[in-house]
């Protein structure tokens, strides 16, 4: 049998998931970025913007877990979090904080909207709103899927 490779239902509604993106990115004043359930990056500006339609590389190890679990997840030490512990460029990364937040359609976790911070501005952002943040995106994603 033939597997059959279909556009996720996030890539089916792409152009408004980017706006959606680039709109939270600069109200949060954080990077922000979509992935669909298959780990293909739907949305993102900045950083993430020139690899849009891919499949993620690296650091996929946090999203497959917001997946799995259908559970948000706050690290406000990316470095000191243990799902960052198999990350080959570990020492590397620049990303000081996350907050992932599962895009759920009934029971399915369709992808994952994730808020980064890569400097102590926004790092300090996502960890005095964490809880705002993600009732926020809960509540837009709601609306969209």
């Amino acid at each position: 049998m033939l597997e059959i490779n279909s556009v996720s239902e996030l890539m089916e509604i792409q152009p408004t998931i980017i706006r959606f993106t680039q709109m939270l990115s600069r109200v949060l004043k954080v990077d922000a970025e979509v992935v669909d359930s298959n780990l293909v990056r739907i949305a993102g500006p900045g950083p993430y913007s020139q690899f849009l339609g891919q499949k993620l590389t690296s650091g996929s190890r946090l999203f497959r877990y917001i997946l799995e679990t259908k559970q948000e997840k706050t690290i406000i030490k990316t470095q000191a979090d243990d799902l960052y512990a198999d990350c080959t460029s570990r020492e590397l990364c620049d990303e000081t904080a996350f907050l992932g937040v599962p895009i759920l359609a009934g029971e399915r976790c369709i992808g994952v909207v994730s808020l980064v911070a890569f400097d102590e501005q926004a790092q300090q952002r996502i960890k005095d709103n964490s809880a705002l943040f993600s009732d926020y995106i809960k509540h837009v994603a709601q609306s969209v899927v």
